[in-house]
């Protein structure tokens, strides 16, 4: 079964462009640490691989470490839309999209500068 929801493009859009990233983060709202990764990030929100999502709506506090940083981000978040990937296979892209509350202004231009020089070695 796959279950998707989608914010809406344009918001989407205006919270800045999607980069593909591979970032541990930490769901401290959910539990016990899962092996969780971000594999997309923009300053507005990012994509949680995790195999059990939570549903849309859903309140989390996340934490990552950006690549060469030693400052970690917590942030909460919230739960936009979730993508069950059908099969059985290890790992997969079961996952959800979330995104970011109350984000401070330093972690913004912290994500954001991450990004652009992402970009740039494109």
């Amino acid at each position: 079964m796959i279950i998707v929801m989608y914010v809406d493009d344009k918001e989407r859009r205006k919270r800045g462009d999607r980069t593909p990233v591979k970032i541990d983060v930490n769901l401290k709202s959910m539990g016990p640490y899962y092996l969780s990764k971000l594999s997309n990030l923009s300053k507005g929100g990012a994509f949680i691989q995790h195999p059990k999502p939570e549903a849309v709506g859903s309140h989390l506090e996340i934490s990552f470490t950006l690549p060469e940083q030693s400052q970690t981000i917590t942030l909460k978040a919230r739960v936009a839309w979730t993508y069950i990937q059908p099969g059985k296979a290890e790992p997969n892209g079961t996952g959800m999209g979330v995104q970011f509350l109350d984000v401070k202004a330093d972690e913004e231009e912290q994500i954001q500068t991450y990004i652009s020089a992402l970009k740039l070695d494109l």
